[in-house]
């Protein structure tokens, strides 16, 4: 039964569209928007589509400011521009002409369940048809996409975006101190896409696919309810990497960490590349490897270079990672045996030690029904925080387990309340607690507590009424989750990242 309640509400959360939220303050004019499309093997579908930015980019010598912006999951390949379209409307629309003039580059890959509607339409005839026909098996079968998704994403992060961009940045730019400042935006899964980018090691595995050559221009990364595991994130940037948090976001407190317990999410695609002699296939190659693929008898210009072709027409390529895909399931099956209690009995030692009453009622907080009286019992205690509201108690899986998008996972990332960080390079208070911002500006990760502000439902209804949470809350898997454009965190998240947006009012 509450396997069908949670596909009923996946298909309506996927199918309604949350209420538009308010637009941001301007990153600057944008002058261009692009989409560089991968595959399900985390290659570029057209190389063509990175000869066209590096065209305009080098006809466009103004340009200040490039974002790299990535979806998360529950999006489709097929509409990505569409989608950042709309983000973009959102998140980055320019006001007046103040601003470094910006370049826009989204990642479009296909994060959706669509097997039904791609079956449906090969045999239907009517497009239309096909695609409602196939609207409830695709929704049914969502959930568990999840494995597949998080591993696409690590293969696009790690691997094909990087090797897009080096060559785009390279040939655009090829002093790389003119190179334009980045700004890296990530949503859910998305945030595991550009956090591939501030990494080279994925859990166990060094990535031996080339490093992202204009990482010493990334001034700073938002990521928006991050669908990843702490340790995946970049810990000691060189510039400021916030991360909302929420207390409503269902999928990142309740399903994430569910997955998790099965296959590892941190570490399932990293097995796959210890098998193999290097991580992530390079989407391009250089001249001669290109002829021999896809023109073996054509003597052609050494200038030219030709991209390879997929890794579905590489047989040997194919074979190869195959193999290494089914020698790493295994590992990673053993791996989650292993690390799931380990991580578990850690964050248990953690909570008892820290305070044994708190680490119980917190546990009880989290229960429908039962919620309600703790909740009560908080109030009547006069306590500043709720009970629940900061940790999960004995449901705490740990740190390898949970995502940091849940308010509170381990002590040390200190979140605090939405207003508290309004001037971070002046206010001490936000200095002590984050640990991260230097007297010039922020550095590392910074956690921003959003919960009164990322709240809306999957029913479009405010998870911060109470009696909302208590009853409509109890059956909402997804929650708050992409509830995430809304104006008041993403102007404190500019201002923190990047020191040039309206503060927030108090």
């Amino acid at each position: 039964m509450r396997w069908l309640i949670t596909t009923a509400l996946c298909a309506l959360v996927i199918a309604s569209p949350l209420a538009r939220p308010a637009r941001a303050e301007p990153l600057g004019p944008i002058a261009e928007m692009y989409v560089l499309s991968f595959n399900r093997w985390g290659e570029l579908r057209s190389p063509y589509e990175a000869e066209l930015i590096r065209e305009q980019l080098l006809e466009r010598r103004d340009i200040e400011r490039i974002v790299i912006i990535s979806h998360g999951w529950a999006n489709d390949a097929e509409l990505s521009y569409e989608n950042y379209r709309e983000m973009v409307a959102d998140l980055l629309t320019p006001r007046g002409s103040g601003g470094p003039l910006t370049v826009v580059i989204g990642v479009g890959w296909d994060s959706s369940q669509t097997g039904f509607r791609k079956l449906f339409n090969d045999l239907i005839p009517f497009p239309v048809l096909a695609n409602w026909l196939a609207y409830l098996p695709d929704a049914a079968m969502f959930p568990v996409s999840f494995w597949s998704k998080a591993a696409m994403a690590d293969r696009i992060g790690y691997g094909g975006l990087r090797t897009a961009l080096n060559e785009i940045f390279e040939q655009s730019y090829p002093d790389p101190d003119d190179r334009p400042e980045i700004l890296l935006i990530g949503h859910s899964f998305g945030a595991r896409v550009v956090s591939g980018l501030m990494k080279d090691r994925l859990a166990l595995a060094e990535v031996r696919a080339e490093p992202f050559h204009s990482a010493d221009r990334v001034r700073a990364a938002l990521l928006f309810q991050p669908a990843l595991a702490l340790p995946n994130l970049h810990r000691n940037a060189p510039y400021p990497i916030v991360v909302t948090q929420s207390r409503h976001d269902h999928a990142n407190s309740f399903l994430f960490p569910a997955a998790n317990i099965l296959v590892n999410a941190y570490s399932f695609t990293s097995f796959e590349g210890l098998l193999r002699d290097r991580v992530f296939g390079v989407v391009t190659d250089t001249v001669e490897r290109g002829a021999d693929a896809v023109l073996p008898d054509i003597k052609i210009d050494t200038d030219l270079q030709l991209p390879l072709p997929p890794l579905a027409n590489r047989p040997s390529d194919l074979f190869e990672r195959g193999m290494a895909e089914l020698a790493s399931v295994p590992f990673a099956l053993a791996y989650s045996a292993v690390t799931t209690p380990v991580n578990y009995v850690a964050a248990q030692a953690q909570g008892l030690l820290r305070n044994p009453l708190d680490h119980t009622l917190d546990t009880l907080a989290q229960l429908p029904a039962i919620e309600m009286f703790v909740d009560g019992a908080s109030a009547l205690a006069g306590r500043e925080v709720a009970w629940g509201e900061r940790s999960k108690g004995f449901l705490d899986l740990g740190l390898l387990n949970e995502s940091p998008a849940r308010v509170l996972v381990a002590p040390y990332q200190a979140p605090r309340e939405f207003p508290l960080i309004r001037e971070p390079a002046r206010d001490d208070t936000a200095t002590a607690a984050a640990g991260v911002c230097g007297t010039e500006r922020c550095r590392g990760l910074i956690f921003l507590d959003a919960s009164h502000q990322i709240d809306t439902g999957s029913f479009g209804l405010s998870l911060e009424r109470r009696w909302v949470d208590y009853t409509l809350g109890w059956i909402d898997p997804i929650g708050s989750h992409a509830d995430y454009r809304k104006q008041e965190v993403i102007d404190v998240m500019l201002h923190i990242a990047l020191g040039d947006a309206p503060q927030a009012d108090p």
